[in-house]
């Protein structure tokens, strides 16, 4: 199948993209998009999209192609701005570009609601770096008491940080789904 839009694959029945805001939908994504997270984030996201969904902020969108899921974005509401928060696709529907399809039609859409903003958080992924028309630096604050052990441990830990973002980007992507796969394997 060639590239082409959601609207497109949804004329010819090949396609649908479904918007849920539901507890039920919303709790089983976070489930399945956080299982390799730690505990305190899978607790958090839990906790909070359930929270957001019963206020409408949370959407959970699904591309659906030949009957199976092939692709999902999980985000946030809050005023006229979407936050994207997680996504993925099927690795085997990766060359047909089901994730870029479906971000396109979730950013049509938060156009025909009128949001002034579609927010991709933080990262520098190029994809993200493809639809933005400019971006916001994170900060970071972190305080420490003055001793030599603790000075020791920021720096190591900044420099971890540094190297991980540095790798991000010097691998290529078949390396990176490699090194994500692994530490699926190892945190569960």
């Amino acid at each position: 199948m060639k590239r082409g839009n959601v609207r497109d694959w949804i004329k010819l029945g090949l396609a649908t993209a479904i918007e849920s805001s539901g507890i039920g939908p919303i709790t089983r994504a976070v489930r399945t998009a956080t299982s390799g997270a730690r505990i305190h984030v899978l607790g958090y996201h839990r906790v909070a999209a359930r929270a957001l969904a019963e206020r409408g902020q949370a959407r959970l969108y699904l591309m659906q192609v030949e009957g199976a899921p092939r692709a999902a974005l999980y985000g946030f509401v809050h005023g006229d701005r979407f936050a994207f928060y997680q996504a993925g696709y099927d690795p085997e529907w990766r060359q047909r570009s089901v994730g870029t399809v479906l971000l396109g039609h979730i950013v049509r859409e938060c156009f025909g609601e009128a949001r002034s903003e579609f927010d991709f958080l933080r990262g520098t992924e190029p994809y993200k770096l493809k639809w933005a028309n400019g971006w916001r630096e994170t900060v970071r604050l972190r305080a420490r008491d003055a001793s030599l052990r603790a000075l020791i441990h920021d720096a190591g830990r900044t420099a971890y940080w540094r190297l991980r973002e540095a790798g991000k980007r010097a691998l290529p992507d078949s390396a990176l789904d490699w090194a994500r796969r692994a530490r699926k394997k190892v945190t569960r």
